[in-house]
């Protein structure tokens, strides 16, 4: 039987021989409400069955039909099966992967042991101005160009590649840009290292080109052999016109542009673990497609979070002007000082920013705690749209301040004048 793996879903319904310790077991893989699970039959062990681990982090196994070696990653017990209870005829253990890495069963060892991985994510075209192409005008010839960037950190190097795929038959010709982005770590580490800074660089290209990012494919070596590693759920990208596509991209930072690259990127993963909460937040209204309000409300949850954990004492002092003995900055003032942190990309007068935070914080009080005062701000259709993008424009200024990237040298550094302007926040 000829079984092609393309996506994690192609693994459903397949037979595994897999290793639990020192013993084999039948197992199948079957896609169960948008998850990868393994099932284990265990009828013939049943003592080991009743004494099961939660967790593996790894298992080992050989696919049944095609005798090809797997290991899977962040296996967690979720399910247990029997009948009974006279004869037992059935024994069954469930497990959610995580991960799937086709070609090599792995050990602990070389688990830890990874310097060098790759990854191709989906939907970053827009971050080179670069075409990937050049055309022969005299022969009307197409030649694909390559373009390497080195981005140099303290522990890691990675390489971006920009080229295309070319696809050519009687009829047409074909060029789609693929970008290839290579790690490779100074010293060895483990699995779950490699995939969390596949994971964070893909959210460093996410707040640069404000839109979701997916990982398409992710690589690993060992002993100088690539495998492919599957990601177990779906990740699916939201889908614009073109025209706005088109223009969105006018709208986010070029790789060619940004002189300082190394150092915002080492900021950005320096920061990370106190970015990692908004970024989740940002996330969400970026793949997800929501209403205007929950987005809304997303929004002035990461203004909350990025004011206390950047700007407390700033926020803090501008509230005691007004109220000298409080030790908690009014909500107010933490999005006045995250106004304020930007406000050379914006210019705003300072009653302005005044009356934009004022409005901020009235339709909190509404739409976050259920007040219902004269004082709070019942927004429109409209202007739940105005205020979401602007805040979330607030808070990715805020981050490239954070990371030491100038936000003066770009023009269209955030959704000004094309989602809101400032006639309609007032």
């Amino acid at each position: 039987m000829n079984i092609k793996f393309d996506k994690w879903e192609d693994f459903n319904n397949i037979s595994l021989k897999i290793k639990l310790g020192r013993k084999n077991y039948d197992a199948i893989l079957l896609k169960i409400n948008n998850s990868l699970i393994l099932r284990i039959n265990m009828i013939n062990d049943v003592e080991n069955w009743r004494n099961h681990q939660e967790f593996y982090s790894l298992i080992n196994g050989t696919i049944t039909y095609t005798n090809e070696k797997v290991t899977l990653l962040d296996c967690q017990l979720i399910g247990q099966h029997y009948n009974g209870p006279i004869k037992m005829t059935k024994a069954e253990l469930d497990f959610r992967i995580d991960r799937i890495l086709l070609g090599r069963k792995i050990t602990k060892e070389e688990s830890k042991n990874i310097k060098k991985y790759e990854v191709e994510y989906n939907n970053i075209d827009s971050f080179t101005n670069n075409k990937p192409y050049s055309m022969n005008i005299e022969t009307m010839e197409y030649k694909g160009n390559l373009d390497n960037y080195n981005i140099i950190l303290n522990d890691k190097k990675i390489t971006m590649t920009f080229t295309c795929n070319e696809s050519l038959n009687d009829f047409s010709y074909g060029i789609e840009r693929k970008t290839i982005v290579s790690f490779e770590n100074k010293t060895k580490i483990n699995i779950t290292e490699v995939l969390n800074n596949i994971y964070k660089f893909r959210n460093f290209l996410m707040v640069l080109l404000k839109k979701a990012i997916i990982v398409e494919r992710q690589y690993i070596y060992i002993n100088k052999e690539r495998y492919i590693v599957f990601d177990c759920r779906n990740d699916e990208l939201i889908k614009i016109k073109q025209d706005l596509s088109i223009h969105l991209n006018y709208r986010c930072l070029k790789i060619e542009t940004i002189s300082n690259l190394n150092e915002i990127c080492q900021a950005f993963f320096d920061n990370y673990d106190k970015l990692n909460p908004l970024l989740e937040l940002y996330y969400n209204v970026t793949q997800f497609k929501v209403p205007d309000l929950i987005r809304f409300v997303n929004a002035v949850t990461m203004l909350e979070y990025l004011s206390r954990t950047y700007y407390f004492s700033q926020s803090l002092s501008l509230t005691r002007i007004n109220s000298p003995h409080r030790n908690d900055p009014e909500y107010k003032c933490m999005v006045s000082t995250l106004i304020n942190n930007v406000n050379s990309h914006y210019n705003f007068t300072p009653q302005e920013i005044e009356t934009i935070s004022k409005n901020i914080k009235n339709a909190r009080d509404r739409y976050v705690h259920y007040l219902n005062k004269n004082s709070t701000k019942i927004l429109s259709y409209e202007e739940q749209f105005w205020y979401s993008y602007f805040m979330e424009d607030i808070v990715l200024l805020n981050i490239y301040k954070i990371i030491n990237l100038d936000i003066n040298q770009y023009r269209f550094i955030s959704f000004l004048n094309f989602y809101y302007d400032k006639e309609k926040l007032i």
